[in-house]
């Protein structure tokens, strides 16, 4: 069967809400960047007794540069994503996630406020 996938939800907001995910570092793509955060504390309770702490996330943020993240410091910078536009589960073992959104600093939210 073909395009089951559309008729998957990923509740994002519930997976991201209790998790306080840093800053690795940013590299450049042609029409943004991707931003590398690690996940150091995950307290989302799953339907087994995995988690996702030490896992990695790449966060596609369009229309930024490299520059926009120069005050981000690897492993110091907690960060918040924020403006999901996509957010999809891929892969043969529904295992890989995909994000476009923007990434702040958790100071930066606070701010915002």
């Amino acid at each position: 069967m073909k395009n089951l996938s559309q008729f998957k939800d990923f509740k994002h907001q519930e997976f991201l809400e209790k998790k306080r995910l840093y800053f690795l570092g940013v590299k450049a793509l042609e029409n943004g960047v991707k931003v590398s955060l690690l996940i150091l504390e995950d307290k989302t309770v799953y339907q087994n007794e995995s988690n996702n702490l030490g896992e990695q996330l790449q966060i596609t943020v369009q229309n930024k540069i490299v520059d926009n993240f120069i005050d981000f410091k690897p492993l110091q910078t907690e960060c918040k994503i924020v403006n999901v536009k996509k957010a999809t589960i891929y892969g043969d073992y529904q295992n890989q996630l995909s994000i476009h959104a923007d990434v702040i600093a958790v100071n930066q939210a606070e701010d915002k406020k």
